[in-house]
């Protein structure tokens, strides 16, 4: 069986798992296919007040993500280009831009001939629902080791993922790889460590937030000025290892961006107060970087990580873990090299991914829907409430690039005209044919009614799921 034929079935088997239709992903909509917009190409009513934003707040430019037309990347590029645009990623086989340009030619962008949608990068606030008009609670005993696969507690019994897996045990998502775009998974989750057949579940974490723009405070911008031995940085005296390097350093503050409110508040390492500061230091040869946990200014006591994807490499901040990634050494042209210490800041991803695929939850039998598999933490939000447009993008594409059989994203926003003529669900639409992976996307809170179908569930080929976790 060819490559492209396993991931197919894999996809169906796990479709078969959440309670999806296969036959969805089989034959997937004729409006795969891009067809011209119903409207002429403008800036929509959110992204121009986007842009009404950053000039409020002195911002020369915007940063915009771009649907080109299909095959015509290149000429998107040097018209964008043309309006004194700055590129940042142009990628050929999605026909995908993102660059920044002066505020004032965003509108313009969006109406090159080359240019077939534009979304202008920002946060998009995750839909949470209201326990409006709702009944109290009746009581219910706490879910525990003895708790049935199919119970009150997880919505896979109403959905028959939970009855499907019992009936065919053996298509319970092994083989499969699910990516959860969200606010990344708590590596210390028990019932998120191995999968139905003991192998490790989480085999990827992977921050897609913008270093610059986002607001993601866990990105840190190394040195310029590299280090050997015992030497002097932003007031303090660090003791590099004696073999190895040269080195570069930043540090990161516990209140550092985002990292100030939300569900971390400003204690990182979770010892009640908001005042830690913590090193950390690169191998400019190998990559490899060194976290001062301990804080006394000696990395020669720190364990070497890299990447989670390559070695699986965890450290921890007090009882809260993390992991590293270095794929931006050489950002923005290589005049700042970036590390991200890869935390999960609030609870909803891990909250997703024990729907998806927690296995022995509570150390029993009470499961996800997908026990047997894998998942990859794809981070696109901050610890607030809100997750980034280009993360969304930037993070999808990893996923379908790296590995994913689907792509889960509980994440949803309801701007004024939810028409899906926007360049994320454009994008969308091109990376599940280009890589032939299917995304499952909630339909959001706000409904029932016209026009309540949570963006960007609109892309026309993604599958919506009934309602947001």
């Amino acid at each position: 069986m060819t490559a492209h034929l396993r991931r197919r079935a894999g996809a169906i088997a796990l479709a078969g798992v959440l309670g999806v239709s296969s036959l969805a992903l089989a034959t997937p909509a004729a409006s795969a296919q891009d067809t011209p917009p119903s409207s002429a190409k403008q800036l929509d009513k959110q992204d121009r007040e986007l842009v009404a934003e950053a000039e409020r707040a002195g911002k020369p430019t915007v940063t915009l993500v771009v649907a080109a037309e299909r095959g015509r990347t290149d000429q998107a590029v040097q018209e964008l280009q043309s309006l004194g645009g700055k590129v940042e990623t142009a990628a050929k086989d999605v026909d995908y831009i993102k660059v920044e340009v002066p505020r004032d030619k965003a509108e313009k962008a969006a109406k090159l001939g080359a240019v077939r949608s534009v979304d202008v990068d920002g946060l998009i606030k995750r839909d949470e629902p209201k326990p409006e008009g709702s009944s109290p609670a009746l009581p219910q005993k706490p879910p525990g080791k003895d708790t049935p696969r199919v119970n009150p507690y997880m919505p896979t019994g109403d959905t028959g993922a939970a009855q499907f897996a019992q009936q065919v045990p053996q298509w319970d998502g092994r083989g499969t790889t699910v990516a959860i775009l969200d606010s990344g998974i708590d590596l210390d989750t028990a019932a998120l460590a191995k999968t139905s057949t003991g192998e490790r579940k989480i085999v990827d974490w992977y921050d897609a937030n913008d270093p610059v723009e986002s607001g993601d405070g866990t990105w840190v911008a190394m040195s310029k000025t590299r280090y050997t031995g015992r030497f002097t940085a932003g007031g303090r005296t660090w003791t590099a290892p004696a073999t190895g390097g040269p080195y570069t350093i930043a540090t990161l503050a516990e209140t550092a961006g985002d990292l100030r409110g939300g569900e971390l508040a400003g204690d990182l390492d979770r010892d009640g107060d908001k005042t830690d500061s913590f090193g950390i230091l690169q191998d400019v040869t190998t990559k490899e970087v060194r976290v001062d946990v301990d804080g006394d200014g000696d990395f020669t006591n720190n364990t070497r990580m890299i990447d989670y994807r390559f070695k699986q490499d965890v450290g921890h901040f007090g009882t809260v873990p993390f992991v590293v990634q270095t794929d931006k050494s050489n950002y923005s042209g290589g005049a700042t090299a970036y590390v991200n210490i890869g935390i999960a800041g609030a609870a909803h991803g891990t909250h997703v991914s024990g729907i998806v695929a927690g296995n022995s939850l509570f150390g029993g039998k009470m499961a996800g829907a997908a026990p047997g598999a894998k998942l990859m933490a794809v981070k696109v939000c901050l610890t607030s409430s809100s997750c980034t447009n280009s993360g969304l993008i930037d993070g999808l594409l990893y996923a379908a690039r790296n590995g994913a059989d689907a792509i889960n994203i509980s994440i949803g926003g309801l701007p004024a005209l939810n028409d899906g003529n926007n360049a994320r669900a454009d994008l969308y639409n091109r990376t599940i044919a280009e890589f032939n992976v299917q995304l499952f996307i909630s339909a959001g809170n706000s409904g029932a009614g016209m026009n309540t179908v949570g963006d960007p569930s609109v892309a026309t080929d993604a599958i919506i799921k009934p309602t947001d976790p």
